[in-house]
Parts: structure tokens; sequence; C-alpha cells
């Protein structure tokens, strides 16, 4: 009897060994897992930081790779040397514009000048040139022609500049008109006036031609369209004048003659009431 209480007890050992055992094997696996899995969420956090992809790509790396502007032969970006020529190139521009001049009317700089008279001034300008004597700084210049009413040009270099500028005095009258060389952006712009002309609306061009029939001290020609609004009521136009065409029509009051009536300007500095016709543009 007492061997079989030993067994007995043997086998309750052996059975609480065992389930010790598979509770410690449990325990330390399921520490295994928990740790792996934490693992396994850190490398997620540190990749998702680290911007690493699931092949082992930097996430990061691969956007911008797609993304990325080509080189060219030389190793620089192609919009980066884009970014250079357009810098280059309003570098040039800004240089010629502080090196330009024009020729104009003496006595109305906002004058438009005629082909005719710009092909005059270009030939007494070489005339001034061949009388030059010569010199280590001669005068130079890169380009010229009628640009906006004017004879422009753009000189190579600052001593070219001031030739020009000192010699276009002795540039001989044509036709009873005296000439003057000034910086380009000395010129006087032309001067906005506006005018509403009721009535079926005409081409613009026929209403300066029409104006300048009837009113001969305007120079129409010279006139340049801004704006144009037509209504079915009338047209109102937006224009660039000269000095003299608004000296005439200061003279005139603003109202000059057109078709069976008379058109009202609005000058800088007058007081004028907006028509009904005008108060909806």
């Amino acid at each position: 009897m007492q061997h079989y209480y030993n067994f007995v007890l043997d086998v309750i050992k052996f059975e609480e060994a065992a389930a010790e055992k598979k509770y410690f094997d449990e325990l330390i696996h399921g520490k295994k897992a928990t740790a792996a899995q934490q693992a396994g969420g850190g490398l997620g956090a540190r990749g998702a930081h680290s911007g690493k992809s699931c092949t082992g790509t930097d996430a990061s790396t691969e956007g911008s790779s797609r993304t990325k502007r080509p080189l060219s032969p030389g190793g620089t970006p192609q919009g980066a040397q884009s970014q250079v020529k357009r810098t280059e190139q309003s570098y040039k521009d800004a240089l010629d514009a502080r090196l330009q001049v024009v020729v104009v009317d003496k006595d109305d700089p906002s004058r438009q000048l005629t082909a005719e008279e710009a092909t005059y001034l270009r030939q007494e300008i070489v005339k001034l040139i061949d009388e030059e004597p010569d010199s280590p700084t001669p005068p130079r210049f890169s380009e010229s022609g009628l640009v906006q009413g004017a004879l422009r040009v753009t000189c190579a270099d600052q001593c070219s500049m001031d030739w020009l500028l000192e010699k276009g005095e002795s540039i001989p009258a044509r036709a009873g008109c005296a000439f003057i060389v000034m910086k380009a952006t000395d010129r006087p712009k032309q001067t906005k006036v506006r005018v509403w002309i009721p009535g079926p609306a005409s081409e613009p061009k026929v209403v300066l031609a029409r104006l300048a029939k009837q009113n001969p001290s305007l120079r129409t020609n010279e006139w340049r369209l801004i704006h144009r609004e037509a209504k079915d009521t009338g047209q109102l136009l937006v224009l660039g004048i000269g000095l003299a065409s608004l000296k005439a029509l200061k003279e005139m009051e603003g109202r000059p003659y057109l078709e069976l009536s008379r058109v009202k300007f609005v000058l800088p500095g007058s007081i004028s009431e907006v028509t009904p016709e005008e108060q909806d543009i």
C-alpha cells in the first residue's frame, strides 16, 4: 500500500512538474512573441520616420527620384539652368535699357516720328561717326530702330552714350522740325484722355481720321488706342496723345468737331461729369 501511495505521489509530482514546465514554456514563448511584435512595431515606427519602404528602399528617396529634375551633361538641373538664363537675360535687358537713347521732336518729344524722319536721323548720326577722329574709345552701338514713334539707339557703353547725347545737338533740322537726343527713360509719355462718342460705333481709325479732317490741329495719326468699349448707344475711347494735340484740345476746351456735332474729351486735371452712357462702363 505504501508503494502505491508513493507511486501516486510520484505521478502527481510529475504532472505538477509537467504543468509547471508547460506554464513557464508558454510564459517564455509569450514574452518572446510580445517582444517580437514590439520589435516589429518599433521597426515600423523607425521605418516610418526614416522613410524606408517595405522593400528596404528609402521611400523619401523613391519619391524624390520621381520628381528630380533631369541633369544636364554638366551636372546642373535643367530648371536651374533655365533660371540662370532668365537672370542673365534680365540683367542684359536692364543694361540695354540703361544705355538706350531716343532721338525725338525737340518741340514735342511725345510726337510719333515717321519712317522717313527715322531714316534721315540715322543717316545724320552715321555722318557724325564718320567725322569723328580716330580714338581708342570710338562711338559704338548695338542696335537701332523706330520704336514707339522715336529713333531708339542702344549704345555699347557709357562713353558712346555720352557722345551721342552731346553730338545729337548738331543734327540739322528737317522741314522746320528740330530734333533732340535724350535718354529713353526721360522721354515724356503720351497723355491719356478719353472721349464718349454717341451713335453707331465706327471703327476707331475712322473716328480718328474724321477728327483730323474736321480739326486740323489734332495730330490723330500719332494717337494710340489704349482701350475701347462699344455699346448700343455709342462707344468710349481711351487714347494716348502727344503734347501738341493736348494743347490743341485744351484750346478748344476739349470739344472738337466730329461728324455733325461736337464731342467732349475728358482731359487730365479737368472736372467733367460722366455721361449716363458711361456709367455702366
